[in-house]
C-alpha cells in the first residue's frame, strides 16, 4: 500500500494548459533537505513561489497567492468528518466571508497546499490556517478506476489516496481559482532615474511608478533603501498586493553634500516570475559653485578688482561665480608701490588675470615697493661671472635684479679659467676693482672679459650602430679635439630618455691641443629604428652647437595575446563558499604583454592577485578567478582583459555561477 501511495504522489501534478500562451508551470515542492544526489532536495527544481504565499483577508478567508485559490481560514469549519456526498452538500449551503460560491476542492487544488519539506501538518511553515486536522480531507475528484471511491489528501504527511465515498473525512471549502493560472508582470518607470545636476546642500525628488501589467496579483516585497546621497522618502508599495493594471509609487531623493557624480541602486522584490528583483538605478551629479579667493603679498600695497563685479580687494577678497563664468582680475598698485605679478589659478605676469570658473581658484597678487633695476652686461672674448652684495646678481645666468630705492650694491667680477677681467664701464664704474652703485635709477654696468678662444674638432660626425638586439649594449666612440690654446668646455645633451647614453660626465673640459674620447652607448629596450641627435655645446666662440646623428636598427617585438577559454561556469555553489577556477592567458608574441583586468567590481566574482600583469614573450599566466555567492540566484559578470596587443586590445570573458 505504501509503494502505491508513493507512486501516486509522483504522478499527481499541476499541469494546467494556459490559454494565453504560457506553458503550465510546476512550482517547487518546498523540500530543501537532500537525502541522495539528484533527489528533490538536492536539485530544488520548479518555479519559486511568491514573496508572500498567503493573504489573510480578516474575514475568515485566506487567498493562496501561488494559485489564486481562496480557502476558509478554519480548516475544520464543518466541525467534524463527513461522507463524500455530505461534504458536497455541506459546501453548497456555506456562506462565509460574504461568499456563497464555496465548493469542495478537486484533487490538484487540495494537493497544491502541500509542502514536501513539512509534516504534521504538511503545509508551508508560514501558513495562517487554523484547526488543521492531521488526517485525510475529501477532494471533489472521484476515482476513475473505482468510481465508488474519491481522492483524499492527508494533511499529516501529504499522502494522496482514494477510499470509498462512505468513509468520513474532513472538509476544507475552496472558491475561485478556476481556469488558467495568471501571471503578475511588474513594470517600473522611469528606470534608470536621472536626477541631473543638483547643487550641494539642495535636494531633488523623483517619483517611480510600479505597475502590474500582468493578469494576476503582484505582491511587492520590502523595497531596499539606496545608498547616500540618495534615499527613499515615500513608499506606497512595499508589502502591498497590486491588482492587474493597478499602480503604486515610490519617491526617491537626491541630496548631495559634495560635488561629483553619484550612482546607487534600490531593489524591488516581487512575485513576478521573470523579474525578481527589479533594480532601480539612481544617477545624479552634485555641484558646488566655484569661488575666487584673492590674497595679497609683498611689501607694497594695492587693490584687485574683478569683471564681472564681486572682487574689490581692498576689503572684499572672495566671491562665488556660476560654473563656466569668465572673470578678469585687474591689479592697481598704490602710490609708491609697483605690481609684481600674479601667482596661482593659472595666472602669471603683470597684465590682467583672466580665468574660467571651472573650480575654486586661489590667486595671489604681489605688490612691491618702488624698485630700480640693475643690469650687468658682459663683453669681450673671455668669460667670467659677476656677483652682487646684497645678493641678487649672479651673472653667470642671473644678470638683472631689482633693488629698493637708495640701496648700495657692490659688484665683483671673477674671470673664468683662461680669461682675464678687463674692467668696468657704465653706472659710474671703471677700473678692475669692485663696482659700487647707489640705486636711485635704473643702472646698466658692463664687465669686459678677455680670453684666447679654444677651437673644436670632432670625428666622426655621425654614428650608426647597425642592427642591435633588444637588451644588448653596443659602444662606439667620438674623438673630440681642442685645437686651440685655451681650455675647451663641452656639454653633451640630447640622449636623455632615449635608448642612447654616454659613458662619463656630460660636461668635460679639454685642455689646449688635447683630445677627448667620448664613449656613446646604445642599449635598446624595444624594436624598431632608433634615432636621436647628440648635441655638443662648446666654449668655442666661433662654433655653433654641434649635432651628431645617432642611429640603430632593432628587430621589432610585438605581444600576441591568446586565451583558450571563452567563458567560465562555476556551476551551483552554496552561499558563502568560495570556489576558484583558472583562466590561462598566453603571450605568443615576441614582446612583453601587459594586461589590465576589470569589470568584476561590485559582483560576487573576483580575481586573485594584481589587476595589472606583465607576461613575458612565449610565457603564460594562470589567472585565479574566484566565485563567492552572496544570494541564492544566478550570478553573471564580464571579465574585461585590456592589453597592449595591437591586434586584440580588449577581450571579454563571461563568468557565471548560481548561489544555493
Amino acid at each position: 500500500m505504501m509503494r502505491k501511495m508513493v507512486l501516486i504522489l509522483f504522478v499527481v501534478g499541476l499541469s494546467v494548459s494556459l490559454s494565453y500562451g504560457h506553458p503550465a508551470e510546476i512550482w517547487q515542492t518546498g523540500q530543501k533537505t537532500t537525502y541522495a544526489t539528484g533527489d528533490d532536495g538536492d536539485l530544488e527544481k520548479g518555479v519559486f513561489g511568491p514573496v508572500a504565499r498567503f493573504t489573510d483577508h480578516g474575514n475568515g478567508t485566506i487567498t493562496d497567492n501561488l494559485t489564486g485559490l481562496m480557502w476558509t481560514k478554519n480548516a475544520n469549519l464543518a466541525g467534524g468528518t463527513k461522507t463524500w456526498q455530505e461534504a458536497l452538500d455541506y459546501v453548497k449551503t456555506l456562506n462565509t466571508g460574504g461568499y456563497s460560491d464555496w465548493r469542495l476542492p478537486n484533487r490538484k487544488e487540495l494537493f497544491s497546499l502541500i509542502d514536501r519539506s513539512k509534516y504534521s501538518p504538511a503545509l508551508p511553515i508560514d501558513h495562517p490556517f487554523q484547526n488543521v486536522q492531521f488526517d485525510y480531507y475529501w477532494s471533489s475528484t472521484a476515482d476513475a478506476y473505482s468510481t465508488d471511491d474519491a481522492w483524499i489528501v492527508s494533511m499529516w504527511y501529504g499522502f494522496v489516496f482514494h477510499l470509498h465515498k462512505s468513509h468520513g473525512y474532513y472538509v476544507w471549502p475552496v472558491r475561485s481559482g478556476q481556469g488558467p493560472f495568471g501571471y503578475p508582470d511588474i513594470s517600473v518607470t522611469p528606470n534608470p532615474v536621472a536626477f541631473g545636476t543638483v547643487n550641494t546642500g539642495a535636494a531633488s525628488d523623483q517619483t517611480v511608478t510600479i505597475k502590474n501589467d500582468g493578469n494576476a496579483n503582484l505582491v511587492v516585497g520590502a523595497i531596499t533603501q539606496p545608498g547616500q546621497p540618495f534615499s527613499k522618502i515615500q513608499d506606497n508599495c512595499s508589502g502591498q498586493t497590486i491588482a492587474p493594471n493597478a499602480t503604486c509609487i515610490v519617491m526617491y531623493r537626491f541630496a548631495p553634500t559634495t560635488s561629483g557624480n553619484f550612482s546607487s541602486n534600490s531593489n524591488i522584490p516581487s512575485n513576478d516570475p521573470d523579474e525578481n528583483p527589479v533594480t532601480v538605478t539612481l544617477n545624479g551629479t552634485g555641484w558646488t559653485a566655484p569661488s575666487i579667493t584673492v590674497s595679497k603679498s609683498g611689501a607694497g600695497t594695492g587693490t584687485v578688482t574683478s569683471s564681472p563685479a564681486g572682487i574689490n580687494c581692498g576689503s572684499d577678497c572672495s566671491e562665488t561665480y556660476n560654473q563656466g563664468t569668465s572673470v578678469t582680475l585687474t591689479a592697481t598698485p598704490a602710490s609708491g608701490s609697483t605690481f609684481g605679478g600674479w601667482s596661482g589659478g593659472g595666472c602669471s605676469g603683470t597684465g590682467d588675470c583672466s580665468i574660467t570658473m571651472d573650480s575654486d581658484k586661489t590667486i595671489t597678487a604681489t605688490f612691491n615697493l618702488q624698485q630700480y633695476s640693475l643690469t650687468v652686461l658682459k663683453s669681450g672674448t673671455g668669460s667670467g661671472a659677476v656677483t652682487s652684495s646684497p645678493a641678487g646678481i649672479d651673472c653667470g645666468s642671473d644678470c638683472s635684479e631689482s633693488y629698493n630705492q637708495g640701496t648700495s650694491v657692490t659688484l665683483t667680477a671673477t674671470p673664468a679659467s683662461g680669461s682675464t677681467f678687463g674692467g668696468w664701464s657704465g653706472g659710474g664704474c671703471s677700473g678692475t676693482g669692485t663696482c659700487v652703485v647707489i640705486m636711485n635709477a635704473d643702472i646698466a654696468v658692463t664687465a669686459a672679459f678677455s680670453a684666447r678662444p679654444p677651437a673644436i674638432s670632432i670625428s666622426p660626425t655621425s654614428l650608426d650602430f647597425g642592427i642591435v638586439a633588444v637588451g644588448k649594449k653596443i659602444t662606439k666612440t667620438l674623438k673630440i679635439t681642442n685645437i686651440g690654446l685655451k681650455n675647451l668646455i663641452i656639454t653633451i645633451s640630447g640622449f636623455e630618455g632615449t635608448d642612447f647614453s654616454i659613458q662619463g660626465s656630460s660636461s668635460v673640459t679639454i685642455k689646449g691641443k688635447k683630445s677627448y674620447t667620448l664613449k656613446v652607448l646604445c642599449k635598446p629596450t624595444s624594436g624598431g629604428i632608433k634615432t636621436t641627435i647628440l648635441e655638443i655645446q662648446t666654449s668655442d666662440p666661433d662654433t655653433a652647437p654641434l649635432e651628431i646623428s645617432l642611429t640603430a636598427t632593432l628587430p621589432a617585438t610585438t605581444p600576441d595575446i591568446s586565451i583558450a577559454q571563452t567563458s567560465i561556469d562555476f556551476g551551483s555553489i552554496k552561499l558563502g563558499k568560495k570556489v576558484t577556477k583558472t583562466l590561462k592567458i598566453t603571450n605568443n608574441g615576441t614582446g612583453d604583454l601587459v594586461i589590465t583586468l576589470s569589470g568584476l567590481e561590485g559582483t560576487d566574482f573576483s580575481i586573485q592577485g594584481s589587476s595589472s600583469v606583465t607576461i613575458k614573450a612565449k610565457k603564460s599566466y594562470s589567472l585565479k578567478v574566484l566565485f563567492t555567492p552572496t544570494s541564492a540566484e544566478l550570478k553573471t559578470a564580464t571579465l574585461r582583459i585590456t592589453s597592449n596587443d595591437p591586434d586584440t586590445p580588449v577581450l571579454d570573458r563571461s563568468l557565471s555561477g548560481t548561489g544555493l
